[in-house]
């Protein structure tokens, strides 16, 4: 634990090699701080600290203050979950980005992340960033309320199992200076508010990828998706979603804005799904675009508008 009750900082530099067994925790309880640093590369050995065995997980703002940043080429594993921001106390942050040595930085997690809360749900401010050709590889990725990704810079989040914004913001925008595009992809469905409210904008030529989309799930979610903006060398933002179906509205509200030079691929579309639910979509402005190649059901139990 880096400042269980004080504060505490802990670096990992120029290809250092750390190991640990169980818990990686930054900034336990009320009032402590804790931040960790792992940045650069030696030759070709960038600065590393795996998190591994029965119990391992890293846990950055349980219910104090915890900072985690991973730059430069810096490399973090954690062979279970991660969380930001556990707890109702607890104020987390994760910043990831930048390029050494021919290393990108990266957090690599072969469970769970969890922004803004954790395992056993909602809890307090989390934040990740993922800028300057960072990368995050996780299975299941939850933003509740308190929390907030984003993307940027040529950053690029892969999550293998099922994403969630159950009430916080998710952000992907914009490219690197080589061109090369701030991406999300969700290897399974992407789901923009639950029971709550969600919102994912992607502006500046991001690009988001699912296998399948809802906005609006459940009873008394309201789900927000905003599509919109090219960047600097004209390509325009983009949601693809399929093989699966893209839902607006699936007994809940959903929205989906697609605005000047924002594209939307589907293979097939409902907008209000069940009973008590609302679903909109707007196609609006020059170069925006919706796809649907197959079949597309408008009001479906609930109520559906496509403008």
């Amino acid at each position: 634990t880096v400042a269980f009750r004080g504060t505490a900082d802990f670096n990992v530099t120029a290809g250092g090699q750390v190991d640990i067994q169980a818990e990686a925790a930054l900034g336990g309880s009320t009032g402590a701080d804790g931040s960790m640093l792992v940045s650069g590369v030696n030759g070709t050995m960038p600065s590393t600290v795996d998190v591994t065995g029965p119990a391992a997980r890293i846990r950055v703002g349980i219910s104090g203050a915890g900072s985690l940043t991973v730059e430069n080429g810096g490399q973090v594993h954690s062979a279970g979950y991660v969380s930001v921001g556990e707890f109702g106390t607890g104020d987390g942050t994760i910043t990831i980005g930048g390029h050494s040595g021919g290393f990108d930085a990266g957090l690599t997690a072969d469970g769970n992340l969890y922004v803004g809360g954790g395992t056993t749900g909602a809890g307090g401010s989390g934040v990740i960033n993922v800028n300057d050709d960072g990368y995050l590889f996780v299975s299941e990725l939850t933003v509740y309320a308190g929390g907030e990704m984003h993307v940027d810079g040529g950053g690029t989040v892969t999550s293998t199992s099922t994403a969630v914004v159950n009430g916080g913001l998710a952000t992907v925008s914009g490219r690197d200076a080589q061109g090369n595009p701030s991406t999300w992809g969700s290897l399974a469905s992407l789901t923009i508010g639950t029971i709550s409210t969600g919102s994912l904008q992607v502006t500046g030529g991001g690009i988001v990828s699912s296998l399948s989309g809802v906005v609006g799930s459940l009873g008394g979610s309201d789900g927000t998706v905003t599509v919109s903006g090219a960047d600097g060398f004209g390509n325009a933002s983009r949601w693809s979603i399929g093989p699966g179906a893209l839902v607006v509205g699936y007994s809940g509200s959903g929205s989906l804005d697609i605005l000047p030079a924002g594209e939307v691929t589907s293979s097939l579309a409902f907008i209000g799904v069940g009973s008590g639910s609302s679903g909109s979509v707007t196609v609006s402005g020059d170069d925006s675009r919706w796809h649907n190649t197959g079949n597309a059901a408008i009001g479906r139990g609930g109520a559906g508008d496509t403008g």
